[in-house]
């Protein structure tokens, strides 16, 4: 939901969920871009459909914090 608050910002729409922070994600505005927040709501769909499949939790993690450096890497 944090990241799709920072895509309605990027996309010039209303924040809909995190209206107390809204200094922060316009803040972040700056330093990040659409294809970076929208490989990173992929990976966290992703992710989501292994932890429904009963995938260790720690795994997950790992994986989520691994992909997330690699997106912003690339």
């Amino acid at each position: 939901i944090f990241y799709k608050d920072i895509l309605n910002i990027l996309m010039g729409r209303d924040i809909e969920y995190f209206y107390d922070f809204e200094k922060s994600l316009l803040d972040l505005k700056h330093h990040i871009n659409n294809r970076i927040i929208i490989d990173k709501i992929k990976i966290l769909y992703e992710l989501k459909n292994n932890i429904i499949y009963n995938v260790n939790n720690n795994l997950v993690l790992d994986k989520l914090f691994i992909r997330f450096e690699e997106v912003e890497n690339d």
